[in-house]
């Protein structure tokens, strides 16, 4: 080894957008790529490789026990990583397998994982459903609902009129508008006749309009919500069966959604003021 001296300024990460000869040996950035397998991420000694999805192909990632990357968990979702470009390719003409060797966690950005849920995954037609946005490392959020409605909210309350099966989608990005992370999911929405429906469960809501309290009786144990008229959440929980007192009296005047899980139909609840 020859010294060549010290106090060097230290390089800076390159922005790329694929791998190549020119990426060896030095110090680049992917911005959004994913694990293609979790799986993967064994923390095995002394390193282990794990597959990531950059966009415009693959690459090997290559985590060194010596670094405090080794021994935690698999980053989800979408993130940014950065680290020392390499190849390991043993036969010619060494155009492939190239790599990425991170040196730490400070390597990694936060993640963003887009994640969703419904209170069931078979609706009934014309009740509204309200979607539970369970996301992390996202600010802004795209959805699509299958039946040519979208939405901008975080937690969004929509209504499907016609029966059929409809494929729910979301796209969560991050605070920065770099990287995006999706997820979906496909919901049964059924029509119910008005025969069936006068002697489907429901629940009752006493007095309504109301000022202070509402005494809700629900016929079993449900998951409920309120919304406001914006669609915004202002209330949550779980009833068994039986009756239940809700407080309005710290509530604006307005109209009110008060929905529920196990298909029970939604009820209007009228706050008003004397």
């Amino acid at each position: 080894m020859i010294y060549e001296g010290s106090g060097f300024d230290p390089q800076e990460p390159i922005l790329v957008s694929e791998m190549g000869e020119e990426t060896e040996s030095r110090i680049i950035k992917l911005k959004c790529v994913k694990l293609i397998d979790p799986a993967e991420w064994t923390n095995n000694f002394p390193f282990f490789d794990v597959m990531v999805n950059y966009g415009a192909g693959e690459v090997q990632i290559r985590i060194d026990a010596n670094t405090n990357i080794w021994g935690t968990d698999a980053p989800l979702g979408t993130f940014g990583v950065t680290g020392i470009g390499g190849q390991y390719d043993p036969g010619l003409p060494l155009l492939d397998s190239y790599t990425l060797m991170p040196r730490s966690l400070d390597d990694f950005t936060e993640p963003v994982v887009a994640s969703f849920s419904v209170p069931n995954p078979v609706l009934i037609g014309g009740d509204p459903v309200v979607v539970e946005n369970t996301s992390t490392g996202a600010a802004f959020y795209q959805w699509s609902f299958g039946n040519g409605t979208f939405s901008n909210e975080e937690e969004p309350v929509l209504t499907y009129e016609e029966a059929g099966t409809f494929n729910i989608f979301l796209t969560a990005t991050d605070p920065t508008m770099e990287c995006s992370d999706q997820a979906s999911m496909t919901v049964d929405v059924e029509l119910v006749d008005g025969v069936q429906d006068a002697a489907r469960p429901r629940a009752t809501a006493h007095p309504n309009p109301a000022s202070d309290v509402v005494f809700v009786n629900v016929p079993l144990p449900v998951a409920w919500r309120v919304h406001n008229a914006q669609g915004r959440e202002v209330a949550l929980g779980q009833w068994a069966r039986g009756q239940h007192t809700l407080e309005v009296a710290d509530w604006p005047a307005g109209v009110y959604n008060l929905s529920f899980g196990a298909g029970l139909a939604p009820i209007k609840v009228v706050v008003s003021r004397p």
